[in-house]
Parts: C-alpha cells; structure tokens; sequence
C-alpha cells in the first residue's frame, strides 16, 4: 500500500535509511534525477543532494531524529547528468519504538517556480523603470510649464 502512495505522487519521493542510503523511491524521483528506480536504490543520499548551506545536512538529521517534519529547506539533487536541480525539500522521521528507523524526503522541482520568479522580478525593474522616467517626464513639463509662466507674466507686465 505504501509503494502505491508514493508512486502516486508528482513529487520525488526518497526513503533514506539511518546510515543514508536510499532504500525506496518512486517514479518520479528517476525522472527528475535521471537514474532508474533500481539505481537510485542504496545509493547515498549525500551523492544526490547538494549541501548548498554548510551544515544544512546535520542540522535537518538532528530536527528529525528529534521527531520534528522538515518543511520547506531549499536544497540541490544532483541528477545523474546535467547540473543541479533547485528543490525544495520535506522530510520526515520513520520511527518504530521510538527509534530512528529512516527519513522520508520529498522533494520538489522548484525551477518552473524560479523562472516565473525571475520573470516577475524582470516585469518589475521594467515598470520601475517607466514610472521613473514618467515622473523625470513629469517633472520636465512641470518646469516648462513655470518657465512659460514666468514669461507670460513678464509679457503682462
């Protein structure tokens, strides 16, 4: 039951064991990392998956074994071939008698997202940079309306 559940999903999914090898993944794990689901396991997580922030690693097995679900930490798979891959990362513990048995991590393509932020961020700058040179255009006609003010007076004068 718990295969099918897992090869449900549209995210990767990575059953990590306490020594850190991959023991069950799903479909969409090997697509996003290129290797097969037999390859994937008993491969190490630590191979593939970037510990962009030092420490990142320790710090969410510690969070886990202390029993917490790992939300939303950024972190990088490194597929079997390319560059790596930006996803963000839930994890859980497996626990039987209260002790540690494995994790649970899913991980989350996150570069459609990336993209559309990049996008945004553009469209931005973009609009930014037309209210600035509307209110230089702003400012332009406001003093040659006082310049042409002036000279009116000076006529009526």
């Amino acid at each position: 039951m718990f295969e099918h559940v897992i090869e449900a999903m549209a995210d990767a999914v990575l059953v990590v064991d306490v020594e850190g090898c991959i023991t069950m993944t799903n479909a969409a794990a090997a697509r996003l990392t290129g290797y097969s689901v037999k390859e994937l396991r008993g491969l190490p997580i630590a191979r593939l998956m970037a510990d962009e922030n030092s420490g990142l690693r320790t710090v969410v097995r510690r969070r886990i074994e202390d029993g917490s679900v790992l939300r939303r930490e950024e972190s990088w798979i490194m597929p079997k071939v390319g560059t790596a891959i930006p996803v963000s990362v839930t994890g859980s513990p497996l626990m039987s008698d209260g002790r540690l048995q494995g994790i649970v991590l899913v991980a989350r393509d996150t570069r459609d997202m990336r993209e559309l932020l990049k996008a945004k961020e553009i469209e931005i700058a973009g609009r930014r940079k037309a209210e600035e040179a509307l209110r230089a255009a702003k400012a332009s006609i406001e003093e040659q309306l006082d310049e042409t003010r002036k000279s009116l007076l000076l006529a009526e004068r």
